[in-house]
């Protein structure tokens, strides 16, 4: 349930930073979240805790997404700070689109949050009909090894 509140959180326009450039408008490849959970962990990535976004997520976030999957990455939840921030920064939130234009639009209000300077800001990922937010708090380098395990679905 925590990545639950940290999925709302963040799209309610907590921070972003964009990892990822623009999504491939061109593509039909339409990937679910399940598939993009599954390659995160076959790359041996940190994923725990993973649950399936509900219609009232989806609500509460304001997002039109066909389907999505929140996580949690263990080695970013400690008690280190208040638990709003702890919430925040500790897992990612997997998006899968029936739209590109739905899709560009969030991924829109992430970059002008982004150009806006927001704080510590989830690190934002696309691939096709995919869009993944994992938590700011992870490192560049880890934030890539996400990346590339999505960008090696094929």
């Amino acid at each position: 349930m925590v990545w639950k509140t940290a999925c709302a959180l963040v799209l309610a326009g907590v921070s972003v930073w964009t990892l990822a450039g623009c999504a491939s408008q061109a593509s039909s490849q339409k990937w679910s979240s399940e598939q993009v959970l599954q390659a995160f962990i076959d790359a041996g990535l940190e994923v725990a805790n993973p649950e399936e976004l509900t219609e009232y997520d989806f609500d509460m976030m304001g997002v039109v997404a066909k389907q999505g999957t929140g996580f949690l990455i263990p080695s970013l939840c400690v008690v280190r700070r208040p638990i709003f921030d702890q919430v925040v920064g500790c897992g990612g939130i997997i998006l899968a689109f029936d739209s590109s234009d739905e899709l560009g639009k969030v991924q829109a209000y992430f970059a002008k949050l982004v150009n806006e300077g927001a704080g510590v800001a989830p690190r934002v990922i696309v691939k096709d009909n995919i869009l993944v937010l994992v938590s700011g708090e992870l490192s560049e380098e880890r934030a890539d090894e996400y990346k590339e395990a999505l960008e090696s679905m094929r």
